[in-house]
């Protein structure tokens, strides 16, 4: 048996009374607001993690060319290995 929303030949508008009180103009003006608030977020997270990819890849590719050039860098820079 499938749900009211679902059935087979329903209208848009069978279907959206079917939601209740979240098909109202007030309730879809909320679901939309959720929605771009939540893009948002996402945005902007996105763009700091971008940011951060950005850094981390400049300086793995510094440290890569002065350990080309002869540097000794990391964390066993100071190690005297024979």
């Amino acid at each position: 048996m499938r749900p009211a929303a679902l059935r087979p030949g329903m209208t848009l508008l069978a279907a959206l009374q079917g939601l209740g009180p979240l098909a109202s103009p007030p309730g879809l003006l909320v679901w939309v607001a959720l929605l771009a608030l939540i893009i948002l977020v996402g945005r902007v997270v996105l763009a700091l993690a971008w940011r951060l990819v950005i850094i981390a890849l400049i300086v793995l590719a510094a440290l890569w060319l002065l350990g080309i050039l002869g540097f000794r860098t990391g964390v066993f820079g100071a190690i005297a290995i024979p």
